[in-house]
């Protein structure tokens, strides 16, 4: 095999490894019982939050990425 189709043949292993980590990653915090959000540092927009956030503080997923942290918890 060539160095080539060796690289390509790992380059595909590593994405295809890194696709499952980010779906691993991404099931722990919208399954996760607690609320969670993730929010821009530079903003304090919300960018996403789980559903126990939703359920626990009463806004929907559009309404929290409407909303600043600040706002949110005041």
């Amino acid at each position: 095999m060539t160095s080539s189709a060796l690289l390509f043949v790992l380059l595909a292993i590593h994405k295809k490894k890194l696709c499952i980590s980010e779906e691993q990653y991404k099931y722990l915090f919208f399954s996760n019982p607690n609320p969670m959000w993730i929010y821009d540092l530079g903003t304090l927009n919300f960018l996403e939050c789980n559903n126990a956030a939703v359920r626990q503080y009463g806004y929907s997923e559009e309404e929290f990425k409407k909303m600043t942290i600040l706002v949110a918890f005041v």
